[in-house]
């Protein structure tokens, strides 16, 4: 018998999984149904509750996970993140299980994430320290050592001991994952395979004072008395000296603490010395203002409209207002009166000003988002009194910020918010390249659909009449529409059996219609029964330029459609699609890579079926608008207590 054979029959080891919680009931429960929903689910969850509430038993009593495999350890006080490691470490060391698996309440493991843990291990269950790929939501990467998903055996926690509880907050995960276990001869192996996704939205837009004092102390004390790197230590320092200078507010008081943090690491003092204020209990409240640039339902206007559909009944009251009014007015819309014309296409109309003041007096919100960048321009330049702002950046700019003074002036503009929420990756580093926004001021809030509607989407067989090919999209220079023209007339004269549709308006639709007659394409213009033709179709077309774009919706609707898609590599078209599985990606200007693509699912019917299978899998792990929705809810949440 070979030494794999011998692997495969001994017996699996027992997993204790472990996790700390604090105050986030929502994130608790999505991480306990992701832990409990494994492929191989762990022998025991253990559930640290930082003596938060309310009450995590309560919590997931609730939501039918208390009991069984899970049990909870109420602590008496908050410990901070060190101290609730180390109780949990410590009831590990206790009981008889092989492999710890630690994780924070805002991680949500892929539902295989602990068998690929598992198998990495060769069934050896002594000197192993795997780490999981941890990311967010908008594509994965290697990150720090943190307490996102680690697996360590029994004999590696026995020789290293438990997390130093002293330190309360702050760099505990660093010093006991990337200094002490390292140290002792364990490598860290990262497992490929196995995928944790963690949420950042849980961060404060502003960073209080106890903050600053936990971080200056455990920097300064662990970098100068631990590893002996002075330079690092002064240098983590004087970055948060500028942080508080340039960004924060109440800075004496914030100075002060970080003045007080350095004293305590000069000096050795430890332990809890600066106490957080406790989480609050009370029910989300207050109101938030959405600022959308006009009354038009398409593109951000659409996202916003249902985003704000989830969120009612969360306790807050949103209100949906536009800058501008056309003609066609959305009734869903509050406007604030302002003509769509001539002054807004100059740049700036300083009516909107003086409405906008009228507006924030009146409504006194709590949190105001600007959806775009022409909401902020405006935002930006008025009073909005104790209202916290959300810059919510839905595309990239590119070229626009090559001129300097349209980028100096989203630079002032976005250095005004509190937070800057991105809709995918792409936009996530132009934001912080460009803008110079600080990482700890940033959050990915992925865009998404409601997958209702969706739902009833048929698979089209070989058999049901010629292939459908289907484009969605404003009709303008930017989003190609001539380039699907091309691709229908190519396959036409290839001798494909298609038929194609277009959806959308714009300012070039009559130019549109004109070109599509010599294909015979149908123009349909603006519709509202998107998901009823999409469900009708066999292909969808994405022919985008790129420029403004985000991440666009109508690559999720597509997915959720179960229907595969062929785009034009923009922002986020890589992300919401897996190339060569839910549909193709392909370069943007590449026609001919972009006909070759819909060839191929116009000649293969059972591929069509497959990617849009596995296109709705992954919106529906993904890209849902409740996902989105709860996203913004822990966002809001932190904004209002802030």
């Amino acid at each position: 018998m070979t030494a794999t054979d011998t692997a495969r029959t001994a017996p699996e080891p027992s997993v204790l999984a472990l996790v700390l919680t604090y105050s986030a009931p929502r994130a608790l429960v999505t991480c306990i149904r992701a832990l409990v929903g494994q492929t191989r689910p762990p022998d025991a969850v253990v559930v640290v509750d930082n003596a938060g509430t309310p009450p995590a038993y309560d919590t997931l009593a609730a939501a039918g996970l208390a009991g069984g495999t899970v049990t909870v350890l109420r602590l008496e006080e908050n410990t901070g993140p060190a101290g609730g490691h180390a109780e949990g470490l410590a009831r590990f060391l206790a009981s008889g299980h092989d492999f710890v698996w630690i994780m924070d309440d805002d991680c949500e493991p892929a539902v295989d994430c602990l068998r690929a843990l598992l198998d990495d291990t060769h069934g050896t269950t002594t000197g192993q320290y795997l780490v999981p790929t941890w990311g967010d939501r908008e594509g994965e990467r290697i990150a720090h050592p943190a307490w996102w998903g680690p697996l360590l055996s029994r004999d590696v926690v026995e020789r290293a001991g438990l997390p130093r509880a002293e330190l309360f907050w702050w760099a505990e995960d660093t010093e006991y994952l990337l200094w002490r276990i390292p140290d002792l001869g364990y490598e860290r192996r990262h497992c490929a395979g196995a995928t944790v996704h963690h949420s950042r939205a849980r961060g404060s837009a502003r960073r209080p004072a106890w903050k600053y004092y936990y971080e200056a102390r455990n920097s300064l004390y662990l970098r100068f008395r631990l590893r002996r790197r002075p330079w690092k230590a002064i240098r983590a320092v004087l970055r948060l000296c500028a942080a508080i200078v340039l960004w924060e507010d109440h800075k004496v008081s914030k100075l002060a603490a970080l003045g007080r943090g350095v004293v305590d690491a000069v000096a050795g003092r430890l332990g809890r010395r600066m106490v957080p204020p406790p989480a609050s209990t009370a029910p989300a409240t207050g109101t938030v203002l959405h600022l959308l640039p006009v009354d038009l339902a398409r593109g951000a206007q659409t996202y916003a409209l249902a985003l704000l559909d989830a969120l009612r009944g969360d306790g807050r009251r949103h209100v949906a207002m536009t800058l501008f009014s056309t003609s066609a007015h959305d009734d869903r819309f509050e406007p604030l009166g302002v003509p769509d014309g001539a002054l807004r296409r100059l740049g700036f109309d300083p009516r909107v000003l003086r409405r906008l003041r009228r507006v924030l007096r009146s409504l006194q919100p709590d949190v105001v988002v600007a959806h775009g960048g022409e909401p902020l321009r405006y935002v930006a330049l008025v009073p909005r009194g104790r209202a916290a702002l959300v810059y919510y950046k839905v595309g990239v700019s590119g070229a626009s910020f090559d001129h300097a003074g349209h980028r100096l002036l989203y630079r002032w503009a976005a250095r005004r918010a509190d937070v800057v929420a991105t809709v995918s990756q792409e936009v996530h580093d132009e934001v912080r390249a460009r803008l110079g926004v600080p990482h700890d001021r940033l959050r990915l809030v992925p865009n998404g659909r409601d997958p209702a509607p969706f739902a009833g989407s048929p698979e089209r067989r070989a058999g049901n009449g010629p292939v459908r090919l289907l484009w969605i999209g404003h009709c303008n220079p930017g989003k190609r529409p001539d380039l699907f023209l091309d691709v229908v007339a190519r396959l036409r004269d290839g001798s494909r059996d298609v038929t194609a549709q277009m959806v959308g308006d714009g300012p070039t639709l009559d130019d549109v219609r004109r070109a599509a007659r010599a294909t015979g394409t149908e123009v349909l213009g603006r519709r509202d029964d998107v998901p009823e033709l999409m469900a009708a179709a066999d292909v969808v077309c994405f022919t985008s330029s790129g420029r403004g774009e985000g991440m666009p919706g109508v690559l999720i609707e597509a997915g959720l459609a179960a229907r595969p898609i062929v785009t034009t590599a923009v922002p986020g078209a890589s992300t919401v699609v897996d190339d060569g599985v839910s549909g193709f990606v392909v370069p943007v200007g590449d026609t001919d890579a972009f006909v070759a693509a819909v060839r191929d699912l116009v000649d293969d019917p059972e591929r069509r079926i497959a990617m849009g299978k596995a296109a709705r899998a992954r919106c529906l792990e993904h890209y849902t608008l409740q996902a989105s929705a709860q996203t913004w809810d822990v966002l809001l949440d932190e904004l209002s207590s802030s």
